[in-house]
């Protein structure tokens, strides 16, 4: 569920969920998979592949934690398991309540780089 992987810049990516047919932040994930150690994690409400994985709009599987509440991520993993984590990708993200504190408290505090994604509004484009 850790998968190597490289990346060297941030991003932030506006727009449709099938912008360009994939999901960006997957795009985004795959293409930097060489030297950093990344680890995904997605809501356990989202069982549409399993609770193994993640998938991309053109089939890519790719393995995470399907987590309730993020701030049991830590608790999961051994300390240094955590520790050697560069990358923290986040899928879903509108249905995780603690997602501020988590990324707060693994970007500024841990000094993890998070990839987040998840929706904003509904299809009427009503606040979730």
């Amino acid at each position: 569920m850790i998968v190597g992987m490289q990346c060297t810049s941030k991003r932030r990516v506006h727009g449709p969920e099938f912008f360009h047919g994939q999901l960006p932040h997957k795009s985004l994930i795959t293409r930097c998979k060489q030297k950093r150690n990344v680890a995904i994690i997605k809501s356990s409400k989202d069982t549409r592949y399993g609770l193994d994985s993640i998938v991309t709009h053109d089939g890519v599987k790719m393995p995470c934690w399907a987590l309730t509440h993020l701030s049991a991520f830590k608790q999961k993993l051994s300390p240094d398991a955590y520790d050697q984590l560069d990358v923290i990708g986040i899928d879903e993200a509108q249905f995780f309540d603690d997602l501020y504190d988590f990324c707060s408290e693994a970007a500024d505090h841990d000094g993890k780089k998070v990839i987040v994604a998840g929706l904003d509004g509904d299809y009427l484009r009503r606040s979730l």
